[in-house]
């Protein structure tokens, strides 16, 4: 139950995020980052949720084997994940290559460095990754976002694609149409619907047809490009994204918002600091620390919104998910700083702690104009605040977990605290 209630809350939280960016028509980086992030939110209908089996292997191949069997929702994580045999119900998987070759007949949700879906998936796909390709028949819609995305010859999303990625190219059959933001996008195969989307090129091939309007933004009209044999039932419709002719980073109020806001986080930080010494998280020791707490920054970021939403919907829960959003709005924001503070301390003369402040500061100030650069800047901030909300809430998830160990070693010993 509580899969199927986070999947349909979700795909109303998604729905409408993916909206607003096409009906805003931002530009294509924004629009990429967006419909990536809508992508690996899990926008998906309910569907039937029983139990859920989990499999880990931490450097080895995890699977359901060829043959086998389950009637419950999977949870795969590993080096390698594999679905060769039949799952009745959703199958969540997380590698360095996931392969769904078998039967699915629920929802997929996967993310790797190459993710494969070959099988026959009765919902939804979603999946991300360096290379994603989807070849094999989808019942519901997909769901994809990588550097290079593939919909292969002989393939069939029932319900439509919504693509985000570098490279984008949908050779398959595609039900109803296709939603996408990409820097290079081309149909080859056909889609029965509308094609509408962002991109730096945008081709239909000799072989595609698109079975209603074909609606793009792009940078200039010969971005666009419909091939000798292609078929376009609908409308044409191009609409150039024009450039900014005021850039921000020549007027002094880009300068004066970026130093206010980080003069607002670094104050913020400095009065949770004095008030609160704990709070304040330890440096990962290691790349694979790093990896982690994006890991958990990217599942906080994500799902949290989603949880609110449940919660709201319970109706006396409301204030719950009010206090709860008003929470995740302060991790959100202090996440930058607590980038900047780890920044901060690998530069010189960190160890004064007036130096740390004037160190964090300067920092801040960076990693604020950095994010504000055209096309690299939303995807960078993305993992900004990624690591820096994983590092926030791994340490507080410690310190809770010690601060109950604590409680529970007193309360076993009441004799240690009469004689203290």
């Amino acid at each position: 139950m509580l899969v199927s209630s986070f999947g349909f809350v979700a795909t109303l939280f998604v729905v409408v995020g993916t909206l607003s960016v096409a009906t805003l028509r931002r530009p294509l980086a924004g629009a990429t980052a967006g419909l990536a992030l809508a992508l690996l939110a899990g926008l998906a209908p309910p569907s039937p949720a029983h139990a859920a089996e989990l499999r880990y292997e931490k450097e080895g191949t995890v699977k359901v084997a060829e043959g086998e069997s389950i009637d419950d929702t999977v949870f795969l994580a590993g080096k390698t994940a594999i679905v060769a045999g039949v799952v009745d119900g959703d199958v969540f998987a997380a590698a360095e290559r996931v392969e769904v070759t078998g039967t699915v007949r629920g929802n997929v949700y996967s993310a790797g460095e190459t993710v494969t879906i070959a099988g026959e998936v009765s919902g939804n796909v979603h999946a991300a990754g360096k290379n994603v390709e989807v070849d094999s028949k989808v019942g519901g819609s997909g769901f994809v976002a990588g550097q290079n995305v593939i919909v292969t010859e002989g393939s069939h999303l029932g319900r439509g694609g919504y693509f985000a990625g570098e490279s984008v190219r949908s050779k398959g059959r595609v039900g109803r149409g296709i939603i996408f933001a990409a820097e290079t996008m081309e149909v080859s195969g056909s889609v029965e619907r509308n094609v509408r989307g962002y991109g730096s090129q945008v081709t239909v091939s000799s072989s595609g047809s698109v079975g209603g309007d074909l609606h793009v933004t792009v940078p200039s009209p010969d971005a666009v490009e419909v091939d000798d044999g292609a078929t376009v039932s609908g409308e044409t419709i191009v609409d150039i994204e024009e450039k900014e002719k005021r850039r921000a980073f020549l007027y002094p109020g880009f300068y004066f918002g970026v130093l206010a806001k980080a003069l607002a986080m670094l104050l913020m930080g400095l009065v949770l600091v004095m008030l609160f010494p704990s709070l304040l998280p330890p440096s990962p020791d290691s790349s694979k620390e790093v990896l982690r707490h994006m890991g958990f920054g990217f599942v906080a970021l994500v799902a949290t919104p989603v949880v609110m939403l449940i919660i709201a919907l319970t109706v006396i829960g409301i204030p719950v998910s009010i206090v709860l959003g008003m929470v995740y709005a302060v991790l959100v924001f202090l996440s930058t700083l607590v980038v900047a503070y780890f920044a901060a301390q690998r530069l010189p003369a960190a160890d004064s702690r007036r130096r740390l402040v004037l160190n964090t500061g300067a920092s801040l100030l960076v990693i604020l104009f950095v994010v504000a650069i055209p096309f690299v800047g939303p995807g960078l901030n993305f993992l900004v605040h990624i690591f820096g909300m994983g590092c926030l809430v791994v340490h507080l998830r410690n310190l809770y977990t010690k601060s109950h160990g604590s409680s529970d070693s007193s309360m076993s010993q009441p004799g240690k605290l009469a004689t203290e």
